[in-house]
């Protein structure tokens, strides 16, 4: 039985984590012992080659960054169409894409989710709380169009214990289905009646302490041999 019983998925990002194939590949395999499916944001609606790269070895949950208008969405369905994704995602984060947001769901054929990106989000608009009002009606009003097409809607960025105080505080229910950190998805009401924020966050620790400890392995097999040639042209 898995540890993490209150994470929906696990989550990998490419880009913002730097994740190699190989890397990705080894937090999948950590995802199945765990019973946690796995969700990839690639790096955007033309990352062609890790877009072939997660249809070749399995992955459903895909997540494009980015997405501020009918054309990238178009570009982005087109790539991934019949590549074997069940959810295909955007991120909503910037006020671009918040003022075309109807004609990028429209855009959307075979779109399932939409996840609001409030880091970005707040820097697109020179803010700098996450939980500010102004930013929280921008996400309840993406949501409620969101919803209105029926689609999934995450919220991320800068996940905290201020953000489960303001859901619980403000009703998001209804119109807000899962709340996203970095490495975890977790559903709404297991994010505001549970540990789920603590499972996330020891979920992350463990996997970054990991990944830690193969790159020193790494790194001292790769000074050893510094040293080693160093040696040889000293004739030692």
């Amino acid at each position: 039985m898995s540890k993490y019983k209150n994470l929906y998925c696990l989550k990998g990002e490419f880009e913002s984590e730097g994740l190699s194939e190989i890397e990705l590949a080894g937090e999948i395999i950590f995802g199945l012992r765990n019973n946690l499916d796995y969700l990839v944001k690639f790096s955007g609606s033309e990352a062609n080659s890790e877009i072939n790269y997660l249809s070749r070895i399995g992955v459903k949950k895909i997540v494009c960054p980015m997405v501020e208008s009918p054309f990238a969405m178009e570009r982005y369905m087109a790539s991934t169409a019949d590549r074997g994704f069940v959810e295909r995602g955007v991120t909503i984060e910037t006020i671009t894409a918040v003022k075309n947001i109807n004609e990028i769901i429209e855009a959307g054929i075979g779109l399932t989710h939409i996840t609001i990106g409030r880091t970005d989000l707040c820097r697109s608009l020179g803010i700098n709380d996450l939980e500010s009002k102004e930013i929280m009606t921008y996400v309840k009003n993406i949501s409620q169009v969101s919803k209105s097409k029926g689609l999934i809607v995450s919220l991320g960025g800068g996940v905290s214990l201020k953000t489960k105080r303001f859901l619980i505080d403000n009703t998001f229910r209804g119109i807000v289905d899962f709340v996203e950190t970095r490495k975890a998805v977790i559903e709404y009401e297991n994010f505001i009646q549970s540990d789920a924020l603590d499972e996330a966050i020891e979920l992350e620790k463990t996997l970054l302490k990991k990944r830690r400890d193969s790159l020193d392995r790494t790194l001292g097999l790769v000074n050893n041999r510094l040293s080693i040639l160093s040696n040889r042209i000293k004739g030692e």
